[in-house]
């Protein structure tokens, strides 16, 4: 009895250690793509490269919900030009878990990070702030 009482804590301890450490239920899509217009309508885009990879298809990773750890999708310190297509504000942190100094995108709004402080440096985003 002991035995079976312990296996189901491991389990049970276990699953809500997976639970915690899960991605949230945000739709992220990851694609080869170059320019603004790889951005679906509805998402906001991380892109690889400077100038929504302007030096060729390159990958664009498309979000339309919160992401607390870009590095669920391997893209943690790698976005260099994003672009809001949806329509709602949103807050792309250089910290996991929506910390650390952030910025803002507005509906439509685009922003290149090449050569600025912020290049490479996203590692979460939080719609609707």
């Amino acid at each position: 009895m002991n035995r079976l009482r312990y296996a189901t804590l491991t389990v049970a301890t276990l699953v809500g250690v997976l639970a915690a450490t899960t991605p949230a239920s945000a739709d992220v899509n990851i694609q080869m793509g170059q320019g603004q217009e790889a951005c679906r309508a509805g998402y906001v885009c991380l892109y690889d490269n400077y100038g929504y990879n302007s030096g060729g298809p390159a990958r664009v990773v498309m979000l339309n919900g919160d992401v607390r750890h870009l590095d669920y999708y391997c893209f943690n310190d790698a976005a260099s030009s994003i672009v809001n297509h949806s329509d709602r504000v949103v807050r792309v942190y250089r910290d996991y878990d929506y910390k650390g100094t952030a910025i803002t995108l507005f509906p439509g709004e685009v922003i290149d990070l090449n050569g600025s402080s912020f290049n490479d440096q996203a590692s979460s985003v939080r719609f609707g702030v």
